[in-house]
């Protein structure tokens, strides 16, 4: 998933708006998961922040090692080494990720959909990219779909021996939700994290979160109030059309940009790449019907941009460029 929310450090510096109390503020920085990880927590004491924040960088660092397919030894990558039809016994948090990811797969039509890795390979994207030959892309699309593989209880199974899970549009949520539950036990009350460009919080605060320009990421075009959870955008102005819509196999239309508000890390990094391969209108139509989600669409043109958002942050969005056209359009079915 490409993110765009502003620059790195805007991102991290997402602002409570509400304070209170002489408390001390830890920073930690440390690289994992091919990205960086930022932490800030306000806590009692230095050393209650620095036990905590451990707890959090290892439990990312443990999401990395199961979930990562970049490493051969990962729990999810022996999964997809065993032989298609093999029952295989995961660990309770790897199938409830798993489940997760089927789930919104489901509700996005197949537009997110984790089985995408045949799809990713033909295309190239983990060493340059190319253009398959139709031939390779439908072999591909042969080898994709929520079809031909399941999860059930602790057990699961590929019915398709080139099948191939890709935890890069879900994996990040997932080392966020999990550093999240680790801060939690800690019994941090007010934390922000950043994983790569994507926000999680702890605690009520109402924050702001900077959304950059679909086409100028330095340029914060919007900010929007949230509390708690997370946040995710996707769109292609880093790596170009890296976004494969899953259904037909071909790039997903470049509207502009999706953001994604949501209870859940893992939910909101999957939502925000198949929110954006729905494209604004579908897009926003399935938004709306989710409970604990919010979207915001950023659709550019040579006229300017136009901001379509879920009615859930219609009072809290607010614009930060003149180049913004047209008034913030709201779905009409309301949450």
């Amino acid at each position: 998933m490409n993110t765009l929310l502003a620059t790195a450090a805007a991102l991290f510096a997402a602002l409570p708006l509400e304070g209170g109390g002489d408390r001390v503020v830890v920073h930690r920085r440390v690289n994992t998961m091919g990205t960086a990880l930022w932490l800030e927590l306000e806590v009692q004491e230095r050393t209650e922040g620095l036990r905590a924040s451990e707890e959090a960088i290892r439990s990312v660092v443990a999401a990395e090692r199961r979930l990562s397919t970049w490493i051969t030894e990962s729990e999810l990558a022996r999964f997809l080494a065993s032989p298609a039809g093999e029952r295989v016994e995961l660990t309770p948090l790897l199938a409830e990720e798993l489940r997760t990811a089927a789930r919104i797969c489901e509700e996005t039509s197949g537009a997110f959909d984790p089985s995408v890795g045949a799809l990713t390979q033909a295309w190239g994207l983990r060493n340059g990219g190319r253009t398959p030959s139709d031939d390779e892309r439908t072999a591909a699309l042969k080898a994709c779909g929520a079809s031909l593989w399941r999860v059930e209880h602790n057990h699961a199974l590929r019915k398709h021996p080139l099948l191939v899970i890709e935890e890069g549009g879900f994996g990040k949520g997932a080392a966020l939700d999990q550093a999240i539950e680790a801060l939690e036990r800690e019994r941090v009350s007010d934390a922000s994290l950043n994983l790569g460009g994507q926000l999680a919080f702890v605690g009520a605060k109402t924050r702001t979160v900077p959304i950059a320009d679909p086409e100028e990421r330095r340029a914060a075009l919007l900010e929007i109030e949230v509390r708690g959870g997370s946040v995710a955008t996707s769109g292609t102005t880093e790596r170009g059309s890296h976004i494969i819509d899953p259904r037909s196999g071909l790039p997903a239309e470049d509207f502009g940009s999706v953001t994604v508000w949501a209870e859940s890390a893992l939910v909101a990094d999957a939502l925000a790449t198949g929110l954006f391969v729905l494209g604004p209108e579908e897009g926003l139509a399935v938004a709306e019907q989710m409970s604990g989600v919010e979207a915001v669409f950023i659709k550019k043109s040579k006229s300017g941009r136009k901001v379509i958002t879920t009615s859930g942050l219609r009072k809290r969005t607010r614009s930060l460029n003149r180049g913004v056209t047209g008034k913030l359009s709201v779905s009409l079915s309301g949450k």
